[in-house]
């Protein structure tokens, strides 16, 4: 069974719990994939230190995602083409800039792109192969994952029993996202994702970053 860990949400008022994120995922030999808000790094006075860091992750094997710029419900639900294919290229570019990253995969803020992202994504943006959580991309040509396990009952709590449970009871295919809001987390929250993580690898799980998937699923 593959597993993508989709952790979203970060930014400058996150990246510690991201630094601890990747001490764990480094613990136990795990890549996974950071979604990367840009409006909180583009309005910092110096966030040079953040994007070393970030390179540094990226060069560890973990994958940065575009998960927009202004993290908004708006952002790819209900708005023009061009504003959605401005949000796009501004966050890849400005990703790009700071650290050579070429960022080829996407999740919208809140799981709510519609049909115009998906026009925008098969239209301006070749090097994106992988979209999460968008049934508009179902058909396409694109890695298009949405199945998923859930470990959080709410935004920013994980729990490990709520997580075994959903994996007991769900039947999925070869391939499962697991979403977490690590900026959220307690010490509690932490604790279950590691007991999940161990969950996982004693149930023999692949952990692949989202796309890797393209070609696969």
């Amino acid at each position: 069974m593959i597993i993508i860990l989709k952790l979203d949400d970060l930014n400058t008022l996150h990246f510690d719990n991201f630094i601890r994120i990747k001490g764990i995922l480094d613990k136990h030999k795990i890549r996974a994939g950071f979604g990367f808000v840009a409006w909180r790094f583009f309005e910092h006075d110096n966030p040079k230190a953040y994007f070393e860091k970030i390179k540094e992750w990226h060069n560890e094997g973990i994958e940065i995602w575009n998960h927009g710029f202004y993290h908004s419900k708006e952002e790819f639900h209900g708005s023009e083409y061009d504003y959605q294919k401005k949000v796009i290229k501004d966050t890849n570019t400005f990703l790009y800039d700071n650290t050579g990253i070429i960022m080829t995969a996407f999740g919208s803020p809140f799981n709510n792109s519609d049909e115009t992202t998906f026009k925008v994504i098969k239209n301006e943006f070749p090097q994106i192969k992988c979209v999460m959580f968008s049934e508009y991309f179902n058909n396409s040509k694109l890695c298009s994952l949405t199945q998923r396990i859930n470990i959080e009952p709410k935004s920013g709590v994980a729990d490990y029993d709520f997580f075994v449970n959903n994996f007991n009871t769900k039947t999925f295919d070869n391939y499962a996202v697991i979403q977490g809001h690590p900026g959220g987390w307690d010490e509690k929250s932490f604790e279950n994702f590691e007991k999940t993580l161990e969950f996982l690898k004693d149930n023999k799980a692949e952990f692949v970053t989202p796309s890797e998937c393209a070609g696969r699923i």
